[in-house]
């Protein structure tokens, strides 16, 4: 008889106990998504700047007139 009541009491105390824990539980997982968007923002956007960047340097003209005269003079 001992074991049954105290499964109950024990349960009984848990949920009694529960309301206190669930709001934190559920601020510490906020926190989490917030800290992973962010993350996720970041490397977006230095994805974003440097492939924006590397392109920006592609077309510079002053480079690509150095690269055919350099290959000209190669030839």
């Amino acid at each position: 008889y001992g074991n049954v009541m105290s499964g109950t009491v024990i349960v009984g105390i848990l949920i009694s106990v529960a309301p206190f824990f669930f709001p934190i539980l559920m601020q510490v997982l906020g926190l989490l998504t917030g800290l992973i968007q962010a993350y996720i923002f970041a490397i977006l956007a230095m994805v974003y700047i440097a492939s924006a960047s590397r392109a920006k340097r592609k077309t510079d003209p002053a480079s690509d007139a150095e690269q055919t005269q350099t290959s000209r003079e190669g030839d």
